[in-house]
């Protein structure tokens, strides 16, 4: 699941500046809570929870979860790569029997979603894109056939999910229009995520879902076009160039500009 890292790294990150969060964080934000909500709302629906429970391997009462990866707005439309720490309670139950009746219970629920799930992974294989009536058809039957049942104490609910940064080359006025030579300090900070996977997935889908369009060449011929961060060919350019890098990795610390 996307996090905001400019509300928590805030201006003083080295190329981070207003255009970076409109109307690219703006929208990254909007489209993956919708749909984050919806799906967790069906599944809850489903398996008969008022409310999701925390995670936690600290918890008492309950002694295993029936838990689901976090949901992914393009293929495999289930965040797989995250640690357990990053998944989400479905249920509890008081023994592995109960949890694993349940998972059964779900897996025939969602059995009917098949068929859009296998239309879903078409559209995202075609075009990196899903109509939104088959967002949610792939998402309940990816992250429902990816289930497991989990006891409270098990040590992988307390591992830290390794951060992952989808960053932007910043922009330049002549051509190629982004700097791609840039030290990747200087590049902006798009989007923080649980896993690879995770990262990937927002990197090939925003453009379609930005309505950018592919990255042609410039119009020259046209004076009004302007190359700048608020034009969609430099958006659509930028995010062609954009790179998921582990936020461990030394190159992210910001170098002086010259």
């Amino acid at each position: 699941m996307a996090h905001d890292p400019l509300d928590r790294h805030g201006m003083a990150v080295a190329g981070v500046s207003a255009w970076a969060r409109e109307p690219f964080g703006r929208c990254l934000r909007k489209v993956q809570a919708r749909w984050a909500t919806t799906w967790l709302s069906s599944v809850l629906l489903m398996a008969g929870v008022a409310s999701p429970v925390a995670v936690s391997a600290q918890t008492v009462g309950p002694s295993w979860y029936l838990m689901l990866p976090a949901p992914l707005i393009g293929w495999p439309f289930a965040n797989y790569e995250a640690p357990l720490s990053k998944w989400n309670i479905a249920d509890t139950f008081d023994s592995a029997g109960r949890c694993q009746v349940k998972q059964r219970l779900l897996l025939k629920e969602v059995a009917k979603y098949a068929e859009g799930a296998a239309q879903a992974r078409q559209e995202w294989q075609a075009r990196e894109f899903v109509r939104p009536e088959l967002v949610q058809p792939a998402v309940l039957h990816a992250t429902v056939s990816g289930a497991q049942c989990v006891p409270v104490g098990d040590a992988r609910l307390a591992l830290v999910a390794p951060a992952w940064m989808l960053v932007l080359p910043p922009h330049r006025w002549a051509r190629p229009f982004v700097d791609v030579e840039a030290p990747l300090g200087n590049w902006f900070w798009l989007g923080v995520y649980d896993s690879r996977l995770a990262c990937d997935v927002a990197q090939r889908g925003l453009p379609e879902q930005m309505s950018l369009g592919p990255a042609p060449g410039p119009p020259d011929s046209d004076s009004r076009w302007q190359s700048g961060p608020d034009s969609k060919f430099w958006q659509r350019l930028a995010l062609a160039r954009s790179q998921c890098v582990p936020a461990a990795d030394p190159r992210l610390v910001a170098r002086p500009r010259r």
